[in-house]
């Protein structure tokens, strides 16, 4: 039959085998959560740039109707022109 110390011994055995295994496992852990922090970061920087493509495609149309407003007024202007030199 076993008494306290030898199951201490065979405590102290397993204790000593699992140590390397639960470090691998408390760095994988921190890996993950590394990669996780990693991964936030570039979704928050593809967020930002979609954004700022999405402010210039809007700036890119507004600028496009104005000079087509423009492009209308400067043609009507001629037409007025052509009108009065006949």
């Amino acid at each position: 039959m076993l008494d306290q110390s030898d199951l201490q011994s065979i405590k102290s055995l397993i204790d000593q085998s699992l140590a390397p295994i639960k470090q691998e496992l408390s760095s994988i852990r921190q890996e993950i959560f590394n990669f996780g922090k990693d991964l936030k970061r570039v979704e928050d920087k593809l967020d930002r740039v979609i954004k700022m493509e999405t402010e210039d495609i809007i700036a890119l149309n507004n600028d496009v109707k104005e000079l087509k407003q423009k492009y209308f007024t400067l043609e009507q202007q001629l037409k007025n022109l052509q009108q009065q030199q006949i």
